[in-house]
């Protein structure tokens, strides 16, 4: 995040909102604590049970690139009891175990469970992915204001 500010250690428990055109929505996230880089940038650390939003299993039968032939159901991409998309992983990172970069989620086909990546990608059989909530390139805005959590 660019510092464009001069109070980045008083981040700390204001609300950082992601967001990514290709997304359906934003990602809220509060601040934990902000660092000062060298750079002049600032690194948050978010208080965020985890930014994985699925896991993900390459099926034994072959795919054409850039498709992901995922066998693990993607619940949040169904709708309660309905057959239509949320859309709910639209634009979000994918990243194989390896670390390797699979680009973004282009498309999820919820008959199959099949991905459609924005990158050429052509995992292995067996391979195992991530879907992330977050990605370098995300744009973030800051909220001033403080939240605090009353326990």
């Amino acid at each position: 995040m660019p510092a464009n500010h001069t109070h980045d250690t008083g981040l700390a428990g204001c609300v950082a909102y992601f967001a990514n055109p290709a997304w359906t929505r934003t990602s809220p996230f509060r601040v934990q604590a902000a660092t000062s880089l060298a750079d002049g940038s600032t690194r948050l650390k978010l208080e965020a049970a985890s930014l994985v939003m699925a896991h993900g299993l390459i099926d034994e039968t072959g795919a054409e690139p850039g498709t992901i032939a995922n066998i693990v159901p993607l619940d949040r991409e169904h709708m309660v009891h309905r057959a239509f998309r949320t859309e709910y992983l639209q634009g979000r990172t994918l990243v194989a175990d390896d670390g390797s970069d699979w680009g973004r989620v282009a498309h999820v086909d919820t008959r199959t469970g099949h991905i459609r990546s924005t990158a050429p990608v052509q995992p292995r059989p067996g391979q195992r992915f991530t879907v992330l909530e977050l990605a370098p390139g995300d744009s973030v805005r800051v909220m001033l204001n403080r939240w605090e959590r009353f326990d």
